[in-house]
């Protein structure tokens, strides 16, 4: 994952960009910004512990799916984590 000292690189830049060049309907540092999120979220040591402690202590993996699907609600969280990463669209 290219850091913020590799995107702020004019010579990386232009590769950063190739590379993460999706639709038009987000930039290369939305991309950026989504992406450093996800990586906070899912391989931080918070984040270690505190799937260590939901897996141990809330019952079943099985269970835990049934009631996050029930109770999620997807589409605010889409908006919070675009609100975070400063994702205008």
């Amino acid at each position: 994952m290219p850091t913020e000292a590799d995107w702020n690189n004019p010579e990386l830049r232009k590769y950063i960009d190739k590379a993460l060049r999706g639709s038009a309907k987000y930039t290369t540092e939305e991309r950026l910004r989504a992406l450093n999120l996800v990586q906070d979220l899912a391989a931080s040591r918070t984040t270690g512990t505190i799937l260590a402690f939901t897996i141990n202590a809330a019952g079943s993996p099985a269970t835990n799916q049934v009631v996050v699907r029930r109770l999620y609600d997807l589409e605010k969280r889409i908006k919070y984590a675009k609100e975070i990463s400063s994702i205008q669209t």
